[in-house]
């Protein structure tokens, strides 16, 4: 609420076809938790299952196209959130596929081998994902964040399960690289400091700073330059700019050594 009120007062250029009038993500985040502690914690697959047949059915009842083509005329509180409000069931879906995953990622044994089988199989879900995203293509048509059709959700569940398999993908081979004793290039001197990326180490170190200095960063960009229609180049160039600071600012303050030579 506090969120939504001094960003009312700043002017903050807000979209309303991002999630609507009033609504914002931080509202999803908490509807999505309040229903993972009230639903039980069993079968998340199930959950997924049920959430994601009743989210493409809502959507197919007309909301889809009532959204999206603009017919929409916002004059309800309900109309007025119609993309944060519709695409709740969207969201409770790659929550618990989400869940699911680290269901499967916390079973896995303490051996090498085991986590290299891990990897394997979650570029394996990634692979899975990706087909089912085109099958939903041809099914549904393309995928859309506004209302988080079932496409949505298997491109976000795709890039997610690649992403943490290429990490520890990255993970496992400093392992391997420590082990066969292969020059390492980190601040630490501990001989483990190997086994983990320096830049890991330092955004999980200095996580909510992380998050904290992204948010601000992201209202910088919005206040300065039309973000919502800027071209595809120079979004990339801002985004990869912004993230490489991050990234530069948070290693420099999570690792004092480096403050300290500077």
């Amino acid at each position: 609420m506090a969120r939504t009120a001094i960003l009312t007062i700043l002017h903050y250029p807000q979209h309303v076809t991002e999630y609507g009038v009033h609504w914002n993500f931080f509202y999803t985040l908490a509807v999505v938790k309040i229903v993972s502690i009230a639903l039980p914690k069993m079968y998340p697959l199930l959950w997924a299952f049920v959430f994601g047949i009743l989210q493409q059915t809502m959507l197919k009842q007309g909301y889809e196209t009532w959204i999206l083509d603009g017919e929409n005329k916002r004059d309800t509180l309900f109309s007025a959130n119609a993309e944060g409000v519709c695409s709740l069931m969207g969201y409770f879906t790659i929550y618990y596929i989400s869940d699911a995953i680290g269901v499967f990622i916390s079973k896995t044994g303490i051996r090498i081998k085991s986590w290299i089988e891990c990897c394997w199989r979650l570029f394996a879900f990634a692979l899975l994902f990706f087909l089912m995203q085109h099958l939903a293509e041809h099914a549904f048509g393309p995928p859309s964040r506004r209302v988080v059709n079932l496409t949505y959700i298997f491109a976000q569940m795709s890039l997610l399960s690649f992403a943490i398999a290429g990490f520890l993908f990255v993970q496992l081979f400093s392992i391997i690289a420590w082990a066969a004793n292969v020059p390492y290039f980190c601040v630490d001197d501990s001989p483990w400091s190997g086994v983990e990326p320096c830049l890991t180490a330092s955004v999980n170190r200095s996580g909510l700073v992380f998050f904290l200095l992204s948010n601000v960063f992201t209202g910088f960009v919005n206040f300065t330059l039309d973000a919502h229609h800027t071209d595809d180049a120079t979004s990339m160039f801002i985004l990869n700019s912004y993230l490489l600071t991050l990234c530069v600012i948070v290693h420099f303050c999570s690792n004092p050594k480096i403050r300290k030579h500077s």
